[in-house]
């Protein structure tokens, strides 16, 4: 049986990582994981200047910003997504390395001013010269329109929460995005997240689990009948408005499935 499961999640690993494998071109995305292991966009609107969009996702939020000529460096400033609770500040370079996008911090921070007054700041330079890099490879924003009427952003800052979630192993959080019942393994029906809570008090990721969802970008994702896939299987989405044909109600994201956990 587990021979069954392992082959099973590394079906679906493949199925996932396929989404990505399409040749870039102008106006092409690139994504992978920022320092501090955020999903991170790019849309090269010129390969040849370097210029175009860039797209990185706190918890759900984004900070986007447009940049040109980014070999020769690029500084961008902003607000967090709707809110100036959470400004981004990053200075660095960008260069093509053969297919791959690789973007180098040279200083900058993400600043978090609470409710309180107070403010916490993320200083760039304070990581090792080995973390101010990021690696992006060619990827395609995904087609999601046979499981939800929503756009692909919509649907991948929800991933990218998700991911968040279960990283940090944040299991209240996670239960107020389930659809219940959920079924748990080993086939343990849980009927509403209070209970959800209960059963996960005493569980916790598999590593190579952890790795697979580290290693998720949340651009690109597989879906099928089944939903949209995350990682290797580790968290399954689902849009429970969608009936498979049209839209039936307002689109709802939740997540239906959650493996990679051990007692």
């Amino acid at each position: 049986m587990k021979k069954t499961i392992a082959f099973l999640m590394a079906l679906c690993f493949i199925f996932c990582a396929a989404a990505l494998a399409e040749e870039p071109a102008d106006g092409a995305l690139y994504a992978g994981i920022d320092p501090w292991g955020n999903p991170l966009s790019v849309t090269l609107t010129s390969k040849d200047a370097l210029s175009g969009v860039w797209s990185q996702n706190f918890g759900g939020n984004l900070f986007t910003q447009a940049f040109d000529n980014a070999q020769d460096g690029f500084s961008m400033e902003g607000a967090l997504g709707d809110s100036d609770a959470i400004t981004c500040r990053y200075i660095g370079t960008m260069a093509l390395d053969g297919d791959a996008l690789t973007v180098i911090f040279t200083d900058g921070e993400v600043t978090e001013v609470s409710s309180e007054g107070g403010s916490t700041s993320y200083h760039v330079a304070a990581l090792d010269e080995t973390q101010r890099s990021a690696i992006l490879v060619p990827a395609v924003r995904g087609d999601y329109s046979g499981v939800t009427t929503l756009d692909a952003a919509h649907v991948e800052a929800f991933a990218a929460e998700a991911r968040r979630l279960y990283l940090n192993e944040d299991w209240d959080a996670i239960a107020q995005l389930i659809d219940y019942p959920i079924t748990m393994v080993p086939e343990v029906v849980i009927e509403n997240a209070d209970a959800f809570v209960a059963f996960m008090a005493d569980k916790t990721v598999f590593e190579d689990d952890m790795e697979a969802m580290t290693a998720e970008n949340c651009v690109g994702m597989m879906s099928n009948d089944q939903g949209i896939c995350m990682g290797s299987g580790e968290l399954w989405l689902r849009d429970i408005a969608f009936d498979g044909i049209e839209q039936v109600g307002e689109p709802a994201l939740r997540i239906v499935a959650i493996n990679g956990l051990a007692d």
